[in-house]
């Protein structure tokens, strides 16, 4: 509805795809990255573009959100830059929820370093480290449609998401509130905006992993657990960008997974793997 109204505002016709398609889809934007990169020199040290005269490569610079104005699409880099230290359990604590096991695991690994640390920082223990994490491997770089908050602004996107919700509590008028029993709490999101969430429910240790779409309104269950999450991307990232599954950064994600989830990699082909993955559903958090 919300979509629709958008569409009948601008005269445009709203694009209609399945979950299963969603979970497929790729954004052509990391082909631009390069181009879009080139541009950074011009206004590394601006933070508005008011001075530039040619439209067409005006850029509004805001922290970590690269925006090109004027043009087709646009493009939303992680920052590279932290501004402050923020460790995983301060975020915590902020939020009053614990993070999965897995997601503890891998940031003591160091391969969650860049979301936490400034980028000097980080190439820095590269440089003198030799035992440390190689750069290609961080966590989460290349994963598909899938860009990691760094820790510094998970309670901003919270926030976000909070304010989000809370607007369709009043489109929406079948939806009374958020059942009490669930909480969201988003740890990445799409290049569209769409964030990726964990849900936590009174009573149960691992949450879930939910996408809630920023447009409609809508939160689809997408994995069962973190570990589940991380397998589902990992074939992503190979069957649909032919990736090469023994390549260093697919293993080092791989070293993550359970047992089972190993096994399936390395005795069925990657594709078969991609067909017979379920497709999103949807999940009911509202209480009416």
């Amino acid at each position: 509805e919300r979509m629709l109204h958008t569409h009948e505002a601008t005269g445009s016709s709203p694009v209609v795809s399945t979950k299963k398609e969603d979970r497929l889809w790729r954004s052509s934007f990391l082909a631009s990255a390069p181009f879009i990169a080139s541009l950074l020199p011009f206004v590394l040290f601006a933070r508005n573009s008011d001075n530039l005269t040619n439209d067409k490569l005006k850029l509004n610079i805001d922290y970590d959100i690269i925006t090109v104005a004027n043009l087709d699409f646009c493009a939303k880099f992680q920052d590279t830059m932290r501004y402050e230290f923020m460790d995983l359990r301060d975020v915590e604590m902020s939020l009053g929820i614990q993070f999965p096991e897995l997601f503890h695991a891998i940031n003591n690994s160091g391969m969650m370093d860049h979301l936490s640390h400034s980028r000097e920082w980080v190439e820095d223990k590269i440089a003198n480290d030799m035992n440390y994490v190689w750069l290609g491997d961080f966590f989460g770089e290349w994963m598909g449609n899938c860009c990691l908050f760094a820790f510094e602004n998970l309670p901003s996107a919270c926030d976000e998401l909070y304010e989000c919700l809370k607007f369709d509590l009043k489109i929406y008028p079948e939806r009374q509130s958020i059942n009490s029993l669930y909480r969201l709490i988003p740890f990445a999101h799409k290049i569209s905006g769409d964030k990726y969430c964990f849900l936590y429910k009174d009573g149960e240790k691992e949450p879930k992993i939910v996408v809630y779409g920023h447009d409609t309104g809508d939160v689809d269950l997408w994995a069962n657990s973190f570990e589940e999450f991380l397998y589902f991307q990992i074939v992503e990232e190979v069957a649909d960008k032919n990736r090469e599954i023994h390549s260093d950064y697919i293993m080092a994600h791989i070293q993550w997974l359970n047992d089972a989830h190993k096994r399936l990699l390395t005795e069925m082909p990657i594709k078969d793997i991609w067909e017979q993955l379920p497709e999103p559903q949807e999940f009911h958090i509202w209480s009416c």
